[in-house]
């Protein structure tokens, strides 16, 4: 390499000329054949009356994939043999269906494709550049769409997403949070137990993300452990007395009556609280990971967990070796 570049340099320069522009004519055909291949959208383009005129979309609302950019050989070798997929094949029998794909030229030619394709995604996703708010996040596909949408929302636009549990509890998502925090309007967590998504198992959490137009600072409701969406409205509408209904009731089926106390309010109080509790010395409060808090009052519990008056740290070396020895299960049985 370094012999050709140097060769290179001698050179003419009508000849590095031409070695340069058949070089570009290469690329811009490798990226005209990509393009044609992969059908790329592009918002500013395809919309781009509403960019220009409004600053940006109105709304977003959609339940985008929860899935991982992987590659996933035994999709594509089932779409030649389904037997693949319905049958729990050897990792030989594998091996000699890949090679007889791999043969042909046409079924080669679909495998490569795939995999270039998945490969092309996961770099894409995975660079700084494209998502500067997931750098160091395990790569879902909703998360993008959470940091693209909120871009791509004008000045009075909304977003609303359904998505999996994950995002504001990801020990390396605090970029993203942060970002988000100032966004967000509703922060809803739910259970499936009702299996309202019918095609994920009953244990399965997943959330809703209310976005508005940016904020000076934080300032949204968070409703955790629904069950359904009618314990939002009635909490909603709820003058706020009675005792703040639990997980279950008294006949052990899931308690879906609401309650004014449902409702937390988020600010940047309560985010400086999350951090000091549960993230790492030194957290920024915006970057906290969300709890799942029940109800109101929760939070003031764990506003006495974050300040006690004394600790063992506080306590003089008689006290300390008096609250010592009963911790130790030895000495106590």
């Amino acid at each position: 390499t370094i012999l050709e570049g140097g060769a290179a340099a001698l050179q003419p320069a009508s000849q590095k000329a031409v070695v340069a522009e058949s070089g570009l004519a290469a690329r811009l055909a490798v990226v005209g054949r990509v393009v044609a291949e992969q059908r790329f959208f592009h918002w500013q383009l395809a919309f781009a009356e509403v960019f220009a005129l409004r600053g940006g979309v109105d709304l977003f609302l959609g339940n985008p994939p929860w899935i991982k950019v992987e590659w996933s050989e035994a999709g594509v070798l089932g779409d030649v043999d389904p037997q693949l997929n319905l049958r729990k094949l050897s990792a030989k029998q594998v091996a000699d269906l890949r090679q007889k794909v791999l043969s042909s030229n046409e079924l080669a030619d679909l495998y490569l494709q795939e995999l270039a394709g998945t490969q092309g995604q996961g770099v894409f996703i995975a660079s700084g550049a494209n998502y500067p708010l997931l750098r160091g996040v395990h790569g879902n596909l909703y998360k993008c769409f959470l940091e693209r949408t909120a871009d791509l929302a004008g000045p009075v636009g909304a977003v609303g997403i359904v998505h999996q549990k994950g995002l504001f509890d990801d020990p390396s998502g605090g970029q993203l949070r942060a970002a988000l925090s100032i966004r967000l309007r509703w922060h809803l967590h739910f259970i499936n137990k009702l299996l309202l998504f019918a095609d994920i198992e009953d244990q399965k959490h997943y959330e809703f993300a209310v976005l508005g137009p940016p904020q000076v600072r934080p300032d949204f409701a968070q409703v955790s452990n629904l069950f359904h969406p009618r314990t939002l409205d009635e909490s909603l509408r709820h003058d706020g007395s009675g005792h703040v209904p639990g997980i279950k009731t008294d006949q052990d089926s899931w308690d879906l009556r609401g309650h004014r106390s449902r409702i937390v309010r988020i600010d940047d109080a309560a985010l400086a609280l999350f951090a000091g509790l549960y993230d790492a010395a030194g957290t920024a409060p915006r970057q906290a990971r969300l709890p799942v808090i029940h109800s109101a009052e929760i939070l003031g519990i764990l506003s006495r967990f974050a300040h006690p008056p004394h600790t063992l740290a506080s306590l003089n070396d008689s006290e300390y070796r008096c609250v010592s020895e009963h911790l130790k299960e030895s000495r106590q049985q």
